[in-house]
Order: structure tokens, then sequence, then C-alpha cells
């Protein structure tokens, strides 16, 4: 099998330092894993160019990617959001500027192709397996916007974009619930210590 390639060179001391390997990286294998790395690290300018013949893993590494970049995204959006609840001063004159100000920061991510079948395998897989937190567990990203001619091979396609985009915002729910209820706990055990 052929090796994914990237435009940029490598450079062996990446190698030795230590990398927090997040989860969406575990079944890729070490070519995968570099040009995730090294895609998405600080100091990376420009594009990256995956090239490999078939069979070798460019999807994979390419929702490897897609999951790493929402993971950093997300990770400074949360960031901001907290500078922004947490600021004071004349400029925050209400909570609707905050607000504002925060869904104007909200992260965003352009995938395009050459092809409009590459861009809807890629946009199924996202929304069959979703991404995987730092933690390794599985989530599906706000929404996403397909934007030109989509390929309909199958009718039940477009059936199967709707469900699993309700079943993307059902999981959403669940998991907010599931931290109200832990908060909730967590406030019961400090009410029964007084």
């Amino acid at each position: 099998l052929g090796k994914l390639q990237t435009i940029q060179s490598f450079d062996p001391m990446e190698a030795q330092r230590p990398s927090r390997k997040l989860a969406c990286l575990k079944s890729l294998n070490a070519s995968q894993v570099r040009v995730v790395e090294e895609t998405t690290s600080k100091s990376h300018e420009g594009f990256t160019l995956i090239w490999g013949p078939p069979g070798t893993g460019k999807s994979q590494t390419l929702l490897a990617l897609l999951n790493a970049i929402h993971l950093r995204k997300m990770s400074e959006y949360h960031q901001c959001l907290e500078e922004i609840v947490f600021q004071d001063g004349p400029e925050m004159t209400s909570n609707t500027d905050r607000w504002l100000q925060a869904i104007n920061r909200a992260p965003r991510i352009l995938v395009t192709a050459a092809s409009n079948a590459a861009v809807d395998g890629l946009f199924r897989r996202v929304c069959e397996q979703g991404f995987l937190s730092s933690q390794g567990q599985r989530y599906w990203p706000w929404a996403f916007v397909r934007l030109g001619a989509t390929v309909l091979e199958d009718p039940r396609d477009l059936g199967m974009r709707l469900k699993e985009l309700c079943k993307m915002q059902l999981h959403a729910v669940n998991q907010e619930i599931e931290e109200i209820r832990q908060e909730a706990d967590l406030v019961k055990a400090k009410v029964s210590t007084l």
C-alpha cells in the first residue's frame, strides 16, 4: 500500500516531543497521524495536500483531521465564551451584546473537494460516525451546511441525511440533559451537607 504524503517537510524533532494523542488518532497509522498532527499544529501555515493511491486511508485521515480541527476550534471558542461572559466594561452594555459577540465567534470549517461525490462521501462519514472528544466520547458537530450539487446515488440518501441530522440534535440534547442531571446531583449533595 502507498503512504500518505504532505507537501510539508517533516521535522524529526517534532517526533521526539511528547504529543497529546487525541482519541480520533488512535485508529490511524503513523503516516496518517503525522499528517493530522502537522496540519493542526499552531505553526502550520498554508495548506496540506493529502495524496495517496486508493485504499491508503485518505478519507479516514480527512475525517480525523476534521475531528482534530473541530476540537481545537471548539476549545478556542469555549475560551472566547469565557472571556465574553466574564468581561466587564462599557463596551459590553447588555447580555444581547455578549450573545451576539459569542455567535459571531462560533467556529466555521470549510471543506471543499474536486468532486461533489467526495464532499458527499465525507459528509456521510461525519453524519454516520460523528467525531470523538478528547476523552474518546462520540459526539456530532452542531450543524452542517452542504452547498453545491449533491450527488444522490440513492433516493434514501436524503432521508438518511435528515435522520442523521435529527439523531445529532437528539444526541446533543441528551448530552446536555445528562450534564444538567450531574450538576443537579452535585447541588443536591452540597445542600444535603448543610
